[in-house]
């Protein structure tokens, strides 16, 4: 069983319990993600970095913008983003999706990742 406090965690919790109170079908859960403001730094998360069988840099730390991709069996589960957003709100769609992706197309940043979303 996992814990998660955020704002998100506590919005989406409310609109399942009143759906259910109400009888109304569930809403689809959204992907969990969480966000901090650092000085210049704008860290993104989407997704739970549970057993990851594969990570994936994205772009590199020295340029201060990069994504970190966790995969498992070809999955996206999880990224953490530093000033990305384009990658972050890609990939909370690819991870609610649970589509297999190739490790080639995540590593070039050539590609969008919303070119990835199917």
């Amino acid at each position: 069983m996992q814990r998660i406090e955020s704002v998100q965690n506590a919005m989406e919790q409310a609109k399942q319990v009143s759906a259910a109170i109400l009888g109304l079908p569930r809403p689809e859960p959204e992907v969990a993600w969480f966000w901090s403001d650092q000085f210049d730094v704008k860290l993104k998360i989407a997704g739970l970095s549970v057993d990851p069988d594969e990570i994936i840099l994205r772009g590199s730390p020295s340029s201060d913008a990069f994504s970190v991709l966790h995969l498992r069996q070809g999955a996206l589960i999880c990224v953490e983003t530093v000033n990305m957003t384009a990658d972050f709100m890609a990939s909370k769609k690819i991870i609610a999706r649970g589509n297999k992706l190739s490790a080639a197309a995540l590593l070039d940043t050539q590609i969008p990742l919303k070119a990835l979303v199917v």
